[in-house]
C-alpha cells in the first residue's frame, strides 16, 4: 500500500504541473526552438532553448536524461556518458502571467570518433654526412603529417607518406612534435628526439624479416666493421628472442601470444665509438588456429537473433573491439543471441582462444534492418512414416499471397508446394533425421526458419505424443523460474548426460529469450509480457534424444501475487480521469 501511495503522489505532481502550464495566457507563449543537435559521448553539450516572451523560466517536465541539466534561463548542458536516443519534455512559463508552454525534444548521442594512433615509437638517430631516412606510421591510412617545435632545418617531412629525410651537416640533438590527422578521426600529437653524431662505422642492414609466433626466428645485425659488441638500448624484444652480444644475432622461438609490432634501438660499440639504430620487427600470428566463420546473417529490429561463431578448434570467445548491435550478446561458446533494438550496420571484433592458448581474431558485420512484417508461424513439423502419405502445411503471418521454397535435406519423395506452402508426398527414404530450411516470400520481404524432420519405419511410433524419444538421455530439469520483463534472464537446463548434448528450441520461447545449443542455457532479455509454453529437445544422436515442455510467465517486478492488483487498477483509472482534463495543453 505504501508503494501504491508513493507512485500515486508522483503521478499527481506531474499531472498538476501539466495543468499549470496550460492555464490562461499560454497561447501568448511559443517555444521557438524546434529541434536539438546531436551530442557526442564524452564531449560537453550546450544548447540554448528560445521562446517568444520575456521573463521566462525553464524546466524539464519529464524524461530527463541523467547527464543533462536545464538552467532556469533555458540552457541545456551536460556531458553524455553513453550512446543512445533521449526524449524529454520541457516547459517554459512566466511566473508573472501564470502561463506556460510545453514541448518535446530528442537528443541523439553518437559515439566519439576514434583517435589516430601514431604507431612509430622512436625515430632512429643519424650520422653526420650520411643521408638520413625514417618513416612515421599510424594505425590508419590517409594520414596527413605535420611537425612543430625544434625540427632540424636540413630535414624534410613528407606530409603524405610520413617520410623524414635529409643530410645532417653537423652533430646535434633535436626534439620536436609530430601531429597525425585523418578524416573522421581525432588528430593526435607525439614528441620525438633525433640525435646526430660523428661515427666511424655504420649499420649495413635497415630492416628485419617478419617472424611468426611459436616459430624459431634468426636474424643478424651487420656493421661496416668487425669486432663490434651489440646491445639493446631502448624498446623491447618479443618474448623468446635474445640478442647475441658478440655475433649480433637476434634468435629464439617466439612465445605464443607475441603477435604485434616491436620497435627497439640496437647499439653497436667498437672501442670508444658507439652508433645506434632503431629497428622494427613484425610478429605474425600462428595461423594454424583460425576462425571459420566469415559472414553473419542480417537481423531485424524487435525480432530474436541467433548465430554461432566457429573456429578450427574448440575455443572460448570474447568481444574485443567494435560494437555489437544494441540488444545482442556474445557468449563464451561463440553463440550470438538477443533482440536488436536499433537498425543500422554494426562492425565488431571477436577473439577465439583455443585450449592450447592459441588465439585468432576476426571482424564481423551485422546489418540490422527495420522490423519485417513477415514471419513463419510454424514452429516444427510432424514426423513422417516410410511408405505412408504425408501432408503438412506451413503458415506465415500473411494469410495469403505467400510463396514458399525449401533448401537442405528434404526426405526423398517430399516436395514443398510453391504457392500453398504444403509439404507433401510419400517417402521411402531411410529412417532418421533430416534438416532443412523453409523460406517464405511476400511483397519483397523474406522470412526463413530451420526445421528437423524425423522419418520412422512403418509400424514404428512417431513419438508425437511421447515426450521421451530415448531411454538414455533424459532432461532432468523439472521447473524453471519465471523471467522478469526487460530484465536480463539466465536459466540453465540440465540432463542426466553432461557432455555431447545439443539443445534445440522447438518453438514457443518468450520474445527476447534464446536457448544456447551447447550449454542448454536460456538467456536474454524478455521484451513482451505473457504466458509462454515451449518445448526443448536434448539430443545426443539421431536416435538418442529427449523432449520436454516448460511454461513460464513473463511479468514485471511486484506483479502476479494479487496483493496490489486493486491499487494498480484504481490508480490507472484515476490517472486517466485526471489526464483527461489536460487535453488542451499545448504540446509538439
Amino acid at each position: 500500500m505504501k508503494s501504491c501511495k508513493k507512485v500515486l503522489c508522483s503521478m499527481l505532481v506531474i499531472i498538476f504541473t501539466l495543468a499549470f502550464v496550460q492555464m490562461a495566457g499560454a497561447a501568448s507563449l511559443q517555444i521557438v526552438t524546434k529541434s536539438l543537435p546531436d551530442a557526442t559521448v564524452g564531449v560537453d553539450y550546450r544548447e540554448t532553448l528560445t521562446a517568444e516572451g520575456t521573463g521566462l523560466q525553464w524546466q524539464i517536465l519529464e524524461g530527463k536524461p541523467d547527464w543533462l541539466s536545464l538552467s532556469s534561463s533555458g540552457v541545456l548542458s551536460g556531458r553524455p556518458t553513453q550512446t543512445g536516443t533521449y526524449s524529454f519534455v520541457v516547459v517554459a512559463y512566466s511566473s508573472s502571467s501564470v502561463s506556460g508552454y510545453a514541448a518535446s525534444f530528442t537528443i541523439k548521442v553518437n559515439a566519439a570518433p576514434l583517435p589516430v594512433v601514431i604507431t612509430t615509437e622512436y625515430l632512429s638517430n643519424g650520422t653526420v654526412g650520411v643521408d638520413y631516412l625514417d618513416i612515421l606510421t599510424a594505425n590508419t591510412s590517409g594520414v596527413t603529417w605535420s611537425v612543430s617545435g625544434n625540427f632540424p632545418s636540413f630535414l624534410t617531412l613528407d606530409a603524405t607518406t610520413g617520410k623524414i629525410s635529409g643530410l645532417p651537416p653537423a652533430e646535434g640533438s633535436y626534439t620536436f612534435t609530430v601531429t597525425a590527422s585523418a578524416a573522421g578521426m581525432t588528430p593526435v600529437s607525439k614528441p620525438f628526439t633525433i640525435k646526430f653524431s660523428t661515427g666511424t662505422f655504420s649499420f649495413l642492414n635497415d630492416t628485419l624479416s617478419p617472424a611468426t609466433e611459436t616459430r624459431y626466428y634468426n636474424a643478424q645485425f651487420i656493421a661496416s666493421t668487425t669486432g663490434v659488441t651489440w646491445s639493446r638500448l631502448n624498446g623491447k624484444f618479443p618474448s623468446g628472442l635474445e640478442l647475441s652480444s658478440s655475433g649480433g644475432t637476434l634468435s629464439g622461438t617466439l612465445a605464443r601470444g607475441t603477435e604485434g609490432v616491436y620497435s627497439f634501438e640496437i647499439v653497436a660499440t667498437k672501442g670508444s665509438v658507439s652508433i645506434s639504430k632503431w629497428f622494427t620487427l613484425t610478429v605474425n600470428p600462428d595461423t594454424s588456429f583460425t576462425i571459420n566463420t566469415t559472414d553473419l546473417s542480417d537481423g531485424y529490429v524487435g525480432q530474436s537473433y541467433a548465430e554461432s561463431l566457429s573456429a578450427s578448434a574448440q575455443a572460448t570467445w570474447t568481444h574485443t573491439g567494435g560494437s555489437l548491435p544494441i540488444g545482442l550478446y556474445l557468449l563464451n561458446s561463440g553463440y550470438i543471441y538477443g533482440t536488436p533494438e536499433y537498425a543500422g550496420t554494426y562492425t565488431f571484433q571477436a577473439t577465439a582462444t583455443a585450449s592450447s592458448g592459441a588465439t585468432a581474431s576476426a571482424w564481423f558485420t551485422i546489418n540490422v534492418n527495420t522490423a519485417s512484417s513477415l514471419s513463419i508461424i510454424t514452429t516444427n513439423v510432424k514426423t513422417a512414416t516410410r511408405g505412408s502419405d504425408y501432408s503438412y502445411a506451413f503458415q506465415a503471418t500473411q494469410p495469403s499471397g505467400v510463396f514458399w521454397t525449401a533448401e537442405g535435406e528434404l526426405p526423398e519423395g517430399l516436395t514443398l508446394n510453391y504457392s500453398s506452402g504444403v509439404l507433401q508426398g510419400t517417402t521411402n527414404t531411410q529412417d532418421g533425421f533430416y534438416n532443412f530450411t523453409v523460406t517464405a516470400y511476400y511483397n519483397g520481404q523474406t522470412a526463413s526458419r530451420y526445421y528437423t524432420m524425423k522419418v520412422v519405419n512403418s509400424g514404428e511410433s512417431t513419438g508425437e505424443t511421447d515426450e521421451t524419444g530415448s531411454s538414455t538421455v533424459k532432461i532432468t530439469t523439472t521447473s524453471i523460474r519465471n523471467p522478469e520483463y526487460n530484465v536480463q534472464y539466465y536459466q540453465r537446463l540440465e540432463a542426466n548426460i553432461t557432455s555431447g548434448v545439443t539443445w534445440t528450441d522447438e518453438g514457443g520461447l518468450p520474445n527476447g529469450i534464446v536457448l544456447d545449443p551447447s550449454s542448454g542455457a536460456l538467456v536474454g532479455v524478455p521484451t513482451r509480457e505473457g504466458t509462454y509454453t515451449f518445448w526443448v529437445r536434448a539430443t545426443v544422436s539421431e536416435t538418442n534424444y529427449d523432449r520436454k515442455s516448460f511454461t513460464v510467465v513473463v511479468g514485471r517486478e511486484g506483479y502476479g501475487d494479487g496483493s496490489d492488483s486493486g491499487c494498480n487498477s484504481g490508480m490507472g483509472i484515476l490517472a486517466l480521469a485526471l489526464l483527461g482534463g489536460l487535453a488542451g495543453i499545448k504540446r509538439r
